[in-house]
């Protein structure tokens, strides 16, 4: 059984454009506070409250949660191009394990994955040896 969240409980829910919008403010960097600062500027009980509430949508929402990495995941798969570019220059050197890191996160790579070949191979020719016929060789004068 599944117990419903007090703070959510008590606190109206974000409407779905809401809730995107503030998703967009969020991976923008901004800060809920800032948010409810520049929703109330003048009324300080109003930002608040605000920031209460966003604070909760943003520590216990699942649909939050989601857009978040939903998000995130789009900005990672979209960049992998770029970062792709950037490795095949020479002057991405320092930023190899930037880059490694994107191709984990998206699933492009997984260097924990060894590829090792877990049987043996064996290659045998069944090709006859050849004969060569060739007549008594004449020794030669050496010459200094």
């Amino acid at each position: 059984m599944v117990v419903a969240d007090i703070a959510l409980a008590h606190t109206p829910q974000l409407s779905e454009s809401q809730l995107e919008h503030l998703v967009e403010l969020v991976i923008h960097g901004q800060h809920p506070r800032e948010i409810a600062k520049r929703l109330h500027p003048d009324d300080r009980l109003a930002r608040r409250r605000t920031y209460r509430r966003l604070m909760t949508v943003v520590l216990k929402d699942p649909r939050f949660e989601m857009g978040i990495r939903n998000s995130v995941a789009v900005e990672m798969v979209t960049g992998l191009g770029r970062a792709t570019k950037a490795l095949n220059r020479r002057s991405a050197q320092r930023n190899v394990p930037a880059i490694k890191l994107l191709y984990e996160t998206t699933g492009v790579h997984n260097p924990r994955i060894k590829h090792e070949h877990s049987g043996e191979i064996k290659i045998k020719f069944e090709a006859p040896r050849p004969t060569f016929e060739h007549e008594d060789v004449v020794d030669a004068t050496v010459v200094e």
